[in-house]
Formats: C-alpha cells, structure tokens, sequence
C-alpha cells in the first residue's frame, strides 16, 4: 500500500515540475499521460485530445454483474503500468443474449480513460448508475439488472478497450 502511495506522490511531483519548468497550456495534454485516469472521477475520451488509438489492436472482456468490482479490480489489475486505455462498455441481458447476433445490446456511455490507477469501485459504481439510467430512459423492467433475483441468465457487461495515446 505504502509503494501505491509513493508512486502516486512521484506522479505528483513529476507533473509540478513539468508545471513549473513548460509552457502548461502547451503541454496540458502530454503532462495528462502521468495522471491517474478515472481514480477519483470519470475521465471521458472526448475531453482529451488523441494522438493515436490502435482500434485494430483492440481487445475485449467480460464482467458479470454478480461479481462486477471483483472482474473490474481484476481487469485493472492485469493492465500495463505505463499505458492508459479506451474502454467502451455494452451491456448485454445474457450472455446467450451477446452470442446471438438479435441479442440486446445496449450502449452504457461514451468511451472513458482507464488506466492500471484506476479505481474499481468508482468505475463499478459508475456503471450501475449508467445502467439505472438505461433502465429509466428505454422503461425496462428493473430486474433486467436486479442483483438480488438474478439466475443463470446473469447480465454481462462486455468491456471492449484499447491502448491510446494522448497529445
């Protein structure tokens, strides 16, 4: 825990320096590749400015939302320290559901910024507020995302990311 916090003061620092020593509005973007996406509020993809994003390369994953921080936790953990990901997310009512190409597919939000630093619980939480909202916006029945009575047909949420670099 001690080292998760010293990596992060060095960050810190690191980008104070840069502050202090460049032109900020010039390097507002190239000093956001030391920062911590999507730690302590969601960073969409949109705000930054790309410099390139390898969609050929992209990869995908599944959680389920019986065990939706513990997938996520384990996904952030199995990512590279020094890249920074797009990830789109889809959620699918079953996984019988995503395998078949009439299956429902539901967009949960724009592509956000990810990267090892990123914490689980505000990305899992962020994910069930989207899917309240969806539930709300297109008056589906509550229970397509009810934790509580879910069976075999658990509803899946497939994470689709990809490495990015930003100016």
């Amino acid at each position: 825990m001690f080292l998760i916090s010293l990596f992060n003061i060095t960050k810190i620092l690191i980008i104070i320096l840069c502050i202090v020593s460049f032109d900020f509005d010039q390097n507002m973007y190239a000093l956001s590749i030391l920062a911590p996406f999507s730690q302590n509020e969601i960073h969409y993809v949109h705000d930054f400015q790309v410099k390139s994003l390898n969609l050929y390369k992209e990869k995908g994953t599944i959680f389920t939302l019986k065990t939706l921080t513990k997938d996520i936790t384990e996904f952030l953990d199995n990512l590279d320290e020094k890249d920074n990901y797009w990830l789109s997310l889809s959620f699918h009512p079953t996984l019988e559901g995503y395998a078949n190409e009439e299956g429902m597919k539901l967009y949960i939000n724009d592509p956000i910024l990810i990267n090892k630093d990123s914490s689980p619980l505000l990305l899992t939480n962020f994910i069930m507020n989207r899917l309240f909202i969806m539930v709300d916006i297109f008056y589906l029945d509550e229970s397509v995302i009810n934790l509580d009575n879910l069976n075999s047909t658990t509803p899946i949420i497939i994470a689709k990311y990809t490495e990015i670099e930003l100016h």
